[in-house]
């Protein structure tokens, strides 16, 4: 089953509310390789989280390497 503009437009929606930026952006990519491959909705839902916490945790560790330097560069020369 293919999604209507509404329901795509309300699943966006849902999504941004949500917080879930890397979800919205490839859902549509990862229901187009399930249906081609007849992955079950489980292993569906699998990818799209699985990427969504890659992304949040390359996201925290980058943010933290950036703290970690703004404070060293603050305290100034060990």
């Amino acid at each position: 089953m293919t999604m209507n503009s509404a329901m795509r437009t309300e699943l966006t929606q849902h999504l941004k509310d949500l917080h879930l930026p890397t979800i919205r952006e490839c859902y549509a990519e990862q229901a187009d390789k399930a249906r081609t491959e007849e992955l079950a909705h489980e292993r569906y839902l699998l990818e799209l989280t699985r990427r969504e916490s890659e992304v949040r945790r390359a996201n925290r560790v980058a943010r933290l390497l950036r703290d970690g330097e703004a404070r060293a560069r603050q305290a100034g020369p060990g």
